[in-house]
Parts: C-alpha cells; sequence; structure tokens
C-alpha cells in the first residue's frame, strides 16, 4: 500500500518484517527501511497483508505462509498467527490471536471496524471489529461464513473478498451475500484503483480489472 506521503509499504514474506521501500517510486532502489520486525522480541512469522488508519497506524496480518515449512517451520519465533497494530511512533500490538490464518484485512469507510479474512481452511470465517478511539478492538463477531484471501471495502461499505475457489465475494457492510465476481482461476487479492469504481483482482496468472458502478 502507500503511505501519506506516496511511498510504498510492504508486508514481506521473506524477511518477516514491515518495511517502506526507499526512493522515488518512478525510480525506486531496491533498499527498505524496516518499520517492524517483531513482536516482544520475537521475529514475526511472514507478514502477508496491511491496511493503513487516518490516525496513521498500520494494521496487518501475520500468517506463516513465508516460511518455508509453515507453522511447523524451526524458524517460526511467535506461537500464534496474529493480527496487529502498528503505532505511528512505532508500537507494535496484538489485537487477534484466535485465527488460524489471518489473510486479507480492511477498514470500513469511517474506519471504526476492522476486517480480517482467515484463509484456513478448517476456520472459514471472516472477522469483524469495533475499533476503539485508541486503536483497540473490541465486539468480535463472524461477519460471514467463509474463507478468503485478501479483501478491500467501498466507499458505501460493501466488502469484496477474494475467496479461493469462487472469486470475489460482495459482501454488504451487514454481511449479507450481495452477489459473485467469478473467474477461472484460484483468486488472490483485490483492491480499487483508476477512478475508485475500477476492482482489480489477482488470480494464479491473471491481473483482472472490471469496471463497478460503484
Amino acid at each position: 500500500i502507500l503511505d501519506f506521503e506516496g511511498r510504498l509499504i510492504l508486508a514481506q514474506h521473506s524477511d518477516r518484517r514491515i518495511a517502506r521501500l526507499e526512493g522515488d517510486l518512478e525510480q525506486p532502489v531496491p533498499q527498505f527501511q524496516a518499520l517492524a520486525a517483531e513482536f516482544e522480541g520475537r521475529r514475526f512469522n511472514s507478514p502477508n497483508d496491511l491496511v493503513l488508519h487516518r490516525d496513521g497506524a498500520l494494521y496487518f496480518t501475520d500468517p506463516p505462509y513465508g516460511l518455508a515449512g509453515g507453522a511447523d517451520d524451526p524458524a517460526r519465533e511467535l506461537d500464534m498467527q496474529g493480527v496487529f497494530r502498528l503505532s505511528s511512533d512505532g508500537a507494535v500490538a496484538l489485537l487477534v490471536d484466535n485465527l488460524s490464518r489471518p489473510n486479507g484485512i480492511g477498514l470500513s469507510p469511517a474506519q471504526d471496524v476492522l476486517y480480517v479474512a482467515n484463509s484456513g481452511a478448517d476456520q472459514r470465517v471472516i472477522m469483524a471489529y469495533d475499533l476503539r478511539e485508541d486503536g483497540s478492538i473490541e465486539s468480535e463477531r463472524v461477519f460471514f461464513n467463509s474463507w478468503g484471501d485478501g479483501l478491500t471495502v467501498d466507499q458505501r461499505g460493501n466488502v469484496y473478498v477474494a475467496e479461493p475457489e469462487r472469486g470475489v465475494l460482495v459482501l454488504s457492510p451487514e454481511g449479507i451475500h450481495l452477489g459473485t465476481l467469478s473467474n477461472t482461476q484460484r483468486t488472490s487479492n483485490v483492491t480499487f484503483g483508476d477512478d475508485g469504481s475500477t476492482l482489480y483482482i489477482t488470480a494464479d496468472s491473471y491481473l483482472l480489472r472490471v469496471k463497478l458502478n460503484r
């Protein structure tokens, strides 16, 4: 994602950290500044997805997909797959530790609800959490019963979830399934671009886009 200054922020699987790309996007250089690499002295598993709050905090997920041996990798240091908050002053807080594979993450238009898609086949849920003013969470609830990879939210609060087997699920702010954008390949992520009404979708070997009326 891009920060407020247009700099690229990455969830780096192999380096197990959140980092910022140094240099201009028009002339990038392969140098990175680590923003967060550990929690309570232990390295992250492999940060996967992230979203930026208007207060400057980054919320991100940390499943074990970037570790060669997954959850059983001997290099793994954390005993859970967490959802974390990186505040603008660099402090890292653990928000969620009861999801098997937290993956996609997004915020409601008012930025008072945090959505997290779990991609573990053993726990097929998309969760919603209310955000307190201090950035902590409350009112944990299942938003929709399905697993998911990446997700994004439109300006009306509809949630678009990349469901690996079916395509992109479109869910209302109340968690009602409005429809599915299907494709022929395993779907991994979604985001809005261009004028804000074009949805971009990544699949196994495709980069897709579709114009919406939202």
